[in-house]
């Protein structure tokens, strides 16, 4: 994954807020291939290692909403939102870092939680 895709990812990823019950719309960013455990979770398994990566899918919101994304002039790297709403930047970027991995065949046990952030799924 280039510099720029994986920034692509990110600013995909965070186009929306994700409040629990809504982290399935996030299913297409997913490598193919996931598996999904008995509540839910995304899971990928690679190799033979005793590892296990973790991130969530939902974001601390109540609402499914548009996220004004506002991408610094003077880094392009450097994005936040209008403050009108939050960005999700804690768990999008560990997902985006994780897809990167997962595309890129490192070995491990790969979670995507889903309800982290309302407590009632998760880890």
């Amino acid at each position: 994954m280039t510099k720029e895709q994986f920034k692509q990812l990110f600013l995909n990823l965070t186009e929306y807020t994700t409040p629990f019950g809504e982290e399935s719309k996030l299913e297409k960013y997913l490598p193919s291939g996931y598996k999904k455990d008995p509540v839910g979770n995304y899971y990928y398994q690679i190799g033979n290692s005793e590892t296990l990566f973790t991130t969530h899918l939902d974001t601390f919101s109540t609402e499914y909403e548009k996220i004004n994304q506002i991408i610094d002039e003077d880094d392009p790297y450097k994005i936040k939102t209008d403050e009108s709403t939050i960005l999700g930047g804690d768990n999008k970027l560990g997902c985006t870092i994780l897809i990167g991995m997962i595309e890129n065949n490192i070995p491990g046990t790969y979670y995507f939680f889903q309800g982290e952030e309302s407590g009632m799924v998760g880890a």
